[in-house]
């Protein structure tokens, strides 16, 4: 079931009980009428006490109580519907959080940037560049081998590197990062993949290039590929009451775009188990239930953030590393409004990485580059981290996720 908290009723207060002073003045009322109605006028203008007044004064009393009886009614009636309401609507929030709280190992990344040099011990020298935000973000040669060029980042290419070898490439490696770890499960292990490449090549190419590169990876499990995209995946997955039995293997890739101004090239592996197959093997991070803004404003954003620091759960001085990827111009306001708001990087030695700002937009790989890194960072320093990022599919609204160190297990 879709986790939404904000859509349980909040615990009703139990209702007052009747008060002590209002029902003696009633009683009180009561009397007084049943003995001013017991006095008979006389043609002398005087008045008599009728000889049955004690039974006015019972008939005023059986009164009092009948109507004190059918208030107690009506409040023991409330009272147990409220405390059904309230019992009810807890052990649905429980069953919520629990389901909330549900989470993906990160097993194994591959990441690649203008970041990312070639050699042996690339993936370190990238990961230390994106923590310092070194900026790769500049005006430069385009496939589009347009005169001026245009303002955006490039993936590393060799001499005579045509679009299509450099996206062959580039999966080829990313695929080689990822086999060791599949190599570990056994061959009759699920996995599923979740393929989105942003690219100018057509789409028979890039289906041709994908192929060639499985092929050369030696991945020996059975593959499904699934029909959804961004972390709507991840989301989902989650939502499922039964035990996921497929790995998730995400595969997100921009490459030579048609949209170039302002683009970062970039390609991102993640191999992703649900906490609850209890997959052997170690995992690079935690990354916890995604958080999907329901409109686009501050403090949406700001309910957001800690709806997805809850799940971890974390509090927000515990965040040590904000990743913000694919944000759409017009969010910055809100963005900027969400730092002042919460008390997120307030803390010494938090960090800000605005991918947008030293790489350029990612567009669909957005989410998965800024996980990827967090990952990496995890890896070398087991900190908590929290990405903000944009989805294509999901028009202007952000995502909030929180990734964390290994360290403990879920139940």
């Amino acid at each position: 079931m879709p986790v939404r908290l904000y859509d349980i009723p909040p615990f009703q207060p139990r209702p007052p009980f009747p008060h002590f002073i209002p029902w003696t003045l009633f009683l009180l009322l009561c009397l007084s009428i049943a003995m001013t109605l017991s006095y008979t006028p006389q043609e002398d203008d005087t008045v008599v006490l009728d000889p049955d007044w004690k039974i006015s004064l019972m008939k005023a009393l059986i009164v009092w109580m009948s109507a004190l009886i059918l208030r107690m009614a009506c409040y023991s009636w409330v009272f147990d519907r409220t405390q059904a309401e309230n019992a009810d609507n807890q052990a649905y929030r429980q069953v919520a959080i629990r389901i909330g709280q549900r989470c993906h190992d990160v097993l194994a990344v591959s990441l690649h940037t203008a970041l990312r040099p070639e050699g042996g011990n690339a993936a370190e020298l990238q990961r230390e560049a994106l923590a310092r935000g070194d900026k790769a973000l500049k005006t430069q040669a385009d496939w589009q081998a347009s005169e001026e060029g245009s303002r955006h980042s490039r993936l590393p290419v060799l001499p005579g590197d045509t679009a299509q070898a450099l996206l062959e490439r580039t999966l080829r490696q990313g695929l080689a990062d990822i086999a060791p770890t599949l190599a570990q499960l056994p061959e009759d292990t699920p996995l599923r993949v979740l393929r989105e490449i942003d690219s100018s090549i057509d789409e028979e190419q890039c289906e041709a290039l994908w192929q060639d590169a499985w092929a050369a990876s030696g991945i020996r499990q059975a593959v499904s590929y699934s029909d959804e995209r961004g972390l709507a995946v991840v989301d989902k997955r989650l939502d499922e009451d039964a035990k996921p039995t497929a790995l998730l293997l995400v595969v997100a890739g921009r490459i030579a775009p048609e949209a170039v101004a302002d683009s970062a090239e970039s390609l991102a592996l993640l191999l992703l188990a649900d906490a609850r197959q209890q997959i052997t093997l170690p995992s690079l991070a935690r990354l916890h239930r995604p958080e999907l803004e329901c409109e686009t404003s501050s403090n949406d954003l700001s309910r957001t953030l800690l709806q997805a620091l809850d799940w971890a759960p974390l509090d927000a001085q515990a965040i040590r590393h904000l990743w913000v990827a694919g944000r759409p111009a017009q969010r910055n306001g809100d963005f900027n409004q969400l730092l002042v708001d919460t008390s997120l990087l307030k803390e010494d030695h938090a960090a800000l990485h605005d991918i947008d700002a030293f790489l350029g937009q990612p567009g669909v790989v957005a989410p998965w580059l800024a996980i990827a890194a967090a990952s990496e960072s995890i890896k070398a320093v087991a900190e908590p981290h929290l990405v903000l990022s944009g989805d294509q599919a999901q028009g202007q609204r952000l995502w909030c996720t929180s990734v964390s160190p290994p360290s403990a297990r879920p139940q």
